[in-house]
């Protein structure tokens, strides 16, 4: 069950609701709707989500829109979580240049200060390497606050989401993945209303090189520049396509290497998606989310193995009832090291991930 909590009550009765998460953006969304009799719910209204006793969900109402047909009204609301701010906002100027040695957990809190704003930062990443004297900490005119700290976040490899309190969480995604929940597509323990799966291609490559955005002299001393390159292989794709971008700011030889790593295993990752329909919004008390494991048995589309939630939608309806839509994929597949074999890819029928 999902209940909402505004101005203090709480509403578990709707019309259409749904809640999203996805690792690709940060900052969550919520809609729903309700008929007949008016709530007493308005723009920026601080709102709650709770699954299933456990709060997935904290923001403030975006938009309303309310509409009678049939003398009948209708209220419609959407809600971003508290992420949102820092996502749409432009980056201060008293955060444009820091310190040599300053640290990204420090960038953050500077940036979340200049921006009147009261977040914490949960860090599940472990301890972060703060930035060196060669790694210039430095926005420009105009530049998005949020892609400004994702630009840095990137550097240590370092994802960044929002909790269920609307809070920041940083975290690392290294593909060591176990098994949270378990989805079924026949027999006796079937629990998938649908499921689906593809690949696509179009836009992987077989060598990447990402260069850093900065030119350097060289160690000789010589008046030509460089750019510092670091490339990666995907061996699954076929030779004769090759990708060559900039890194975000300026980066060292190792960081352009994992840098084309991540970009490869990106694009890895967004190239195959399983998607699965399952009832409810958790299983055996654990509530689906982003970044947790799923052991999938699926004989028909013959996907089998543990996979990454990549995103979510969690769905109440008059006419489904209590669903959840999430896209799967690699659990390796946001991680600058690929822990599945170049082999055992090969292996792989339609989006079938082999861990057996």
């Amino acid at each position: 069950m999902i209940e909402l909590k505004v101005n203090g009550k709480s509403y578990t009765k709707f019309v259409d609701l749904e809640l999203s998460r996805d690792i690709d953006n940060a900052c969550g969304s919520l809609t729903f709707s309700t008929s007949k009799k008016k709530v007493d719910i308005k723009a920026n209204d601080i709102i709650q989500a709770v699954v299933d006793g456990t709060t997935m969900f904290t923001g403030r109402i975006d938009g309303v829109s309310n509409s009678i047909g049939d003398a009948d009204l209708a209220q419609s609301f959407t809600a971003r979580d508290y992420l949102a701010d820092l996502v749409d906002s432009s980056l201060p100027d008293s955060c444009k240049r820091f310190k040599t040695g300053t640290s990204l957990l420090t960038l953050i809190n500077e940036v979340v200060k200049a921006l009147n704003m009261t977040l914490t930062v949960q860090n599940l990443a472990g301890t972060i390497t703060p930035f060196s004297s060669i790694e210039k900490v430095a926005g420009e005119a105009g530049q998005n606050a949020f892609e400004f700290i994702t630009s840095y976040a990137r550097k240590r490899q370092v994802f960044i989401n929002s909790n269920g309190q609307g809070n920041i969480k940083l975290y690392k995604l290294n593909g060591l993945l176990g098994a949270n929940f378990d989805f079924e597509n026949s027999g006796a323990k079937k629990n998938i209303l649908s499921a689906n799966g593809q690949i696509n291609l179009a836009d992987r490559y077989y060598s990447y090189a990402c260069k850093s955005q900065i030119n350097f002299k060289n160690a000789s001393g010589d008046s030509g520049d460089y750019n510092r390159v670091g490339r990666a292989t995907d061996t699954d794709v076929r030779n004769s396509r090759y990708y060559e971008f900039t890194s975000e700011q300026s980066m060292t030889q190792e960081e352009c290497k994992k840098r084309a790593e991540e970009e490869a295993n990106i694009r890895r990752a967004r190239s195959f998606s399983y998607n699965v329909t399952a009832s409810g919004h958790s299983q055996n008390g654990t509530v689906f989310d982003i970044a947790k494991g799923a052991r999938i048995n699926d004989e028909i589309l013959d996907v089998k193995g543990v996979l990454m939630i990549k995103s979510f939608s969690m769905k109440v309806s008059e006419s489904d009832g209590e669903t959840t839509e999430m896209t799967l994929t690699y659990p390796d597949a946001y991680s600058v090291e690929a822990s599945i074999a170049q082999k055992s890819q090969k292996r792989l029928d339609i989006n079938s991930y082999l861990n057996k």
